[in-house]
Order: C-alpha cells, then structure tokens, then sequence
C-alpha cells in the first residue's frame, strides 16, 4: 500500500473542526470516506511495520500518535454526521425540506430513515398525520333559498335580503270596522332570486401564528427558502407549520395581543 498524503491528516483536522462548527452537514469531499479509510489503513501498516523493525524507536512512537488522532478525528467526522442525518430525517417527516451536502453514501441512510421513520409514523402514530383533503374544517352549508336551490351568496344571513314571504300575515287586533278594499288580480310569483356569484378581490392571506425557538436547529429548506431557527428567535409562519414545530418541542407558541387605542 502506497504512504499516505503527507498533508492528510491536518486535512482530517480541519474537516473535524468544519463539522463541528457548522449546523448544519458541512461540505466534504466526494470520496471523503474512501480516501479516509485508505489513509488510516496505511498509517496502521506503517505503524506495524515499524513496530517489527525497531519497537522502542522514537518514530514508532509519532507514528502511533499520529494513527491514534487521525482514527478519533475520522470517528468524530462520522459521529457528527450521522447526528446531523438523523435528525434532519426526522426534521423531513415532521416539517418536510430537503438537507445540502449529503454524500453518496450518506444519501442512501438518509432515505433509508425517512422511510422508515415514515412507515413508523403511520402506523404508530396516525393521528399525528393530516386528515384527508383540507386541514381547515369545512364551514356550515348554508340554509336552502326558496325552490330547493342552495345559496352561495357567502355574506351573512343578516346582510342578506329576505326572500319573497308566501305566508299570509298575521291577524290584526280587532278595530273599528272598514269598508272593504278592492280586490286586486293575483301577482304571478317571483321566481328565486339566482345565485349571486362571490365578489371578487383579493384573497385573504393565510391564518399565521407566532413562535419562540427553544434551542438550535439545522438550516431548514423549504420549498422557497431555507430558514435557521436559532434559539430564542421569534417567528411568524403559516399555523400548520407553527403548530409542527410545537409538537415536535422545537418551538412554543407565543399569545400576542393587541394593544388598546389610546383615545
């Protein structure tokens, strides 16, 4: 086996400190576990090989140094990462967003858990999944207009007209008898009033809740952005996913009320 890149290990070093300090997975080379192992492999059989020729040399003694720190900060890289995974699949399930930097290998145990992590949830924790079609609840049908046609007016019933009343009216008090009024022919009936369709504007913007981080996370990617919820931050955001990150005790939900008018 060919000696290692001489400059490898302060590389490893390096690496180590880059993971630790980023959030979320830090970049790493493409064969960054291929190129790992051969080096601690080849640092391992020089260090054997010393070891046969001369065991008290002073050599054999920086070599095992050297070996002993290149294996821990290669085992703290792997650690780290697989921290980050593992979180950011379950960060997948609950919220959704896709992570950065992943390598090949890294990919495939990344899905591999949020499949799992999936299945698991629908199984053991169903209801913690959206109900079916819309998260909103449906409002009340409105009362049918006259004729069986339901109205779509969508104002409220206050605002709206009363339709065309067909009862006879109620019977006066008794008075002072009076000439009877002439007969007049019957009006032909109205014909329902038609559906009157919703005027049109702008949309509402979504309901939004406020939230209060409670502690550190990964950069977040969603859809449009990418979001970093750092501690104690405060955020606005859409209530299903405020309410996401509640139940998964990432954040809490902060009551904001309105101020009075000063008159």
């Amino acid at each position: 086996m060919p000696d290692p890149p001489p400059d490898y290990y302060n590389r490893l070093l390096e690496q180590r400190r880059a993971e630790y300090a980023a959030k979320g997975l830090s970049k790493v080379p493409p064969d960054f576990f291929t190129s790992t192992t051969r080096y601690v492999a080849a640092l391992h059989e020089i260090l054997e090989r010393e070891t046969r020729e001369n065991p008290t040399s002073k050599k054999v003694e920086m070599t095992r140094t050297t070996y002993q720190r290149a294996l821990a900060s290669a085992r703290d890289v792997l650690e780290a990462r697989l921290g980050k995974i593992s979180h950011l699949a379950v960060q997948h399930v609950n919220l959704g967003g896709e992570p950065a930097n992943l390598l090949p290998e890294e990919r495939a145990l990344y899905d591999a858990l949020v499949r799992d992590l999936s299945g698991f949830r629908r199984t053991s924790a169903p209801f913690l999944e959206p109900a079916s079609g819309s998260s909103a609840p449906s409002p009340a049908a409105p009362p049918a207009a006259p004729g069986g046609t339901a109205s779509t007016n969508p104002r409220p019933l206050a605002a709206s007209p009363p339709p065309p009343s067909t009862a006879a009216p109620p019977p006066s008090p008794p008075s002072s008898p009076a000439p009877a009024p002439a007969v007049r022919p019957a009006s032909p009936p109205s014909s329902p009033p038609s559906s009157v369709a919703p005027p049109s504007g702008p949309s509402s913007p979504p309901p939004t809740a406020v939230i209060r981080v409670l502690q550190d996370q990964p950069a977040l990617a969603l859809p449009n952005e990418t979001i970093e919820l750092r501690k104690e931050d405060l955020l606005v955001l859409p209530v299903e996913k405020a309410q996401l990150l509640v139940h998964a005790r990432i954040a809490e939900r902060v009551d904001v009320q309105p101020r009075a008018r000063v008159t």
